[in-house]
């Protein structure tokens, strides 16, 4: 009987020790030389520059919408509405100002001249002249054949 009784006190004082990870007895592998840390430091870095040199593949963004004008409430996606009390409380002097102040909305207005599309709308990322569609009062801005924004041909006073 005080062998078992032994035993298992015995057991539970080792089983504690057993279950711990030893983590502090490991080493980096080495091939018998010494690596020194600012070695080991450099290769970390090297790894973490490869890493992002590899190109992401990232799924398909597929956005259907329709074309036509909606109320917001029948529209299941953010829906902004700037309204005319918007734009005469604003300091905006042009369309892609008031644009600007929206939230997820980037516009760069790269030229007025030369080829090319003068202003690009990206819409929580997604942008160009093909994927961005703005209306104003139900008619569309941009341009049915090339897709391009001219926002010059709109004036805010009017």
């Amino acid at each position: 009987m005080r062998k078992i009784f032994k035993m298992v006190i015995i057991l539970f004082i080792l089983i504690p020790f057993l279950a711990l990870p030893q983590f502090g007895f490991t080493e980096d592998y080495t091939t018998g030389e010494r690596v020194s840390k600012e070695e080991k430091k450099k290769t970390k870095e090297e790894a973490k520059k490869a890493k992002k040199k590899e190109a992401v593949k990232m799924e398909e963004v597929v956005v259907t919408a329709t074309r036509s004008p909606k109320s917001v409430e029948e529209v299941f996606a953010d829906v902004d509405v700037v309204t005319q009390k918007d734009i005469e409380n604003s300091s905006a002097n042009n369309v892609d100002d008031i644009l600007r102040r929206l939230g997820g909305v980037d516009i760069r207005r790269y030229s007025d001249v030369g080829f090319g599309p003068p202003i690009s709308v990206y819409i929580r990322g997604i942008g160009g002249s093909k994927r961005v569609m703005l209306m104003m009062d139900g008619v569309p801005l941009n341009s049915p054949i090339t897709g391009f924004l001219n926002f010059n041909q709109f004036q805010l006073s009017s």
